[in-house]
């Protein structure tokens, strides 16, 4: 990345302005914008979010977050590192304003997809792994050289978690009857991770349980190959809202299970 202002700096004045950096990421969903701003060590100085209905609205949204975040951190928009993550349909929609602000010295850094603002946001000094358990699941992965790679699939995530389930519940009363006491009988994502819990100990569901075992050292496997050619990886973090689940708890297990060695990381932002 980039220092936002283009003045030049004498060896010691950019050692300082470095070793002070803070780091700001923005995140361009398709009706949300998030943006966090962090120091050096991934504590967060401040955070914000704003809506918008339609592209039209996205400027105006775009223009408001990064001055509360510059408020919240007291600091000016050239202080700081830079990354700007988009899903893919914004991108053209937000050109017009990159390109403005590079006239004012402001020089983000576009990575797509919008995984890598996450982790990069912990500015962090070697390889790692980040497991994402949302609707769907992500790899994303830092080498040595901090250079960012990301993988999804849809097993294992969210969205299919749900269509599973209900697969599931035709071999299991049990599974039914949780499905069935719902609002409306209809799972959501929001009680994925409850309904999740009935394949756990104790008296775990017979048909969930070797199913949830199954994915979940899947997933492990994968996250292992995907790794398998990182030298100094030594930490692991998981992420999203499945990774407090009994779900992500298996995870865990097989992660470091295939990896003694791996320690798992709190996301600290």
């Amino acid at each position: 990345m980039r220092l936002g202002s283009r003045e030049k700096h004498s060896g010691n004045e950019l050692s300082t302005k470095l070793s002070e950096a803070r780091f700001s990421g923005l995140h361009v969903g398709l009706k949300s914008l998030h943006g966090v701003t962090l120091d050096k060590t991934g504590s967060i100085l401040g955070r914000t979010r704003k809506l918008f209905h339609n592209p039209e609205e996205l400027a105006e949204a775009f223009e408001k977050t990064v001055e509360e975040l510059c408020q919240l951190s007291s600091l000016s928009v050239r202080d700081s590192l830079w990354s700007l993550a988009l899903e893919k349909p914004q991108r053209l929609v937000l050109a017009p304003r990159r390109a403005e602000l590079s006239r004012l010295n402001y020089q983000a850094d576009i990575v797509q997809p919008a995984l890598s603002a996450v982790l990069l946001g912990a500015i962090p000094s070697g390889p790692g792994l980040l497991l994402s358990l949302g609707q769907e699941i992500r790899f994303a992965l830092i080498d040595s050289t901090l250079t960012y790679r990301e993988f999804r699939i849809t097993e294992g995530g969210g969205t299919w978690w749900l269509m599973e389930l209900q697969k599931l519940a035709e071999h299991s009363q049990r599974l039914k009857t949780q499905i069935q006491a719902q609002p409306q009988g209809k799972m959501s994502l929001q009680s994925l991770a409850m309904l999740l819990e009935t394949g756990s100990f104790p008296g775990p569901d017979p048909v969930l349980k070797p199913k949830l075992e199954k994915v979940a050292k899947r997933l492990a496997e994968m996250s292992f190959n995907l790794t398998a050619r990182l030298p100094g990886l030594k930490k692991f973090a998981l992420s999203g809202f499945l990774a407090k689940s009994v779900f992500g708890d298996l995870i865990r297990q097989e992660i470091c299970k295939l990896n003694p060695q791996l320690r798992e990381q709190t996301v600290p932002y």
